[in-house]
């Protein structure tokens, strides 16, 4: 579904603290910076998801094929 589209989409984009693991290292141990970093970028991946000219985009991209794939290419 459509729903589940989006949802995927949104995943794809989204941080989780396994994917800093490796340049927070190199910041040292502020975990706190880690972990506002992720908070905001999620913050701001969803509102890109929220904002109706990029739900169109992904409306139609939905409607043209029906694969993330394509949606991963286009990201």
């Amino acid at each position: 579904s459509y729903h589940d589209y989006v949802e995927i989409c949104e995943n794809a984009l989204s941080l989780s603290p396994a994917d800093l693991d490796i340049e927070i290292e190199e910041m040292g141990p502020d975990v706190d910076v880690k972990e506002k970093f992720i908070k905001e970028f999620n913050h701001r991946v969803k509102m890109l998801f929220d904002d109706g000219g990029f739900a169109k985009i992904v409306q139609r991209i939905f409607d043209l094929m029906k694969d993330v794939r394509g949606f991963y290419r286009l990201c």
